[in-house]
């Protein structure tokens, strides 16, 4: 099962400092768990719950991978993966990327969607599918649409708790 995620708005000098960071994971969590999410839930976040696993899995025909050949794939986990540990997920998604994520999702509707996540494969999404989680991942999709509309001039990050391993 997934973990909460969110998406947070970053500037140039956070970018320049968390890539700055990748070799210490340690370091890396505590910028963004510390400076980052604190700093951007008072000036700009997404918070996707649960339901950014079921949104990446929609964007991408069930699969839990990055897919940055397909602009819908990087929605949610980004155009490069940074794994500061096997604890952690973070995806940067690029102003170029972010462009383009909300160019492929911006028209993807309610009927879209539920057919996507009804066709997913259960045994590799691992979560109970019922109408509630659909409304939840229905609700927390539109956020990100619109928040790929207001942020096309910036990079976004996802981080979340590492899913099981049966999901990565």
């Amino acid at each position: 099962m997934a973990c909460r995620g969110s998406l947070l708005a970053l500037t140039d000098a956070d970018v320049s400092e968390l890539v700055s960071l990748t070799a210490d994971g340690a370091a890396m969590m505590e910028f963004i768990n510390g400076t980052l999410y604190i700093r951007c839930m008072n000036e700009w976040s997404v918070d996707l719950d649960k339901s950014w696993d079921a949104i990446h899995r929609c964007l991408t025909n069930g699969q839990m991978q990055p897919d940055v050949t397909n602009p819908r794939g990087m929605c949610i986990l980004g155009a490069q993966e940074i794994e500061p540990s096997d604890e952690w997920i973070v995806g940067l998604c690029f102003p170029e990327n972010v462009q383009s994520v909300h160019e492929a999702i911006g028209n993807l509707g309610r009927e879209w969607l539920s057919e996507r996540y009804w066709n997913l494969p259960k045994e590799e999404y691992g979560v109970y599918m019922s109408e509630e989680d659909f409304e939840h991942t229905w609700d927390y999709f539109q956020a990100a649409k619109n928040s790929t509309g207001e942020l096309q001039r910036q990079t976004v990050i996802l981080f979340s708790s590492r899913i099981s391993k049966a999901h990565g």
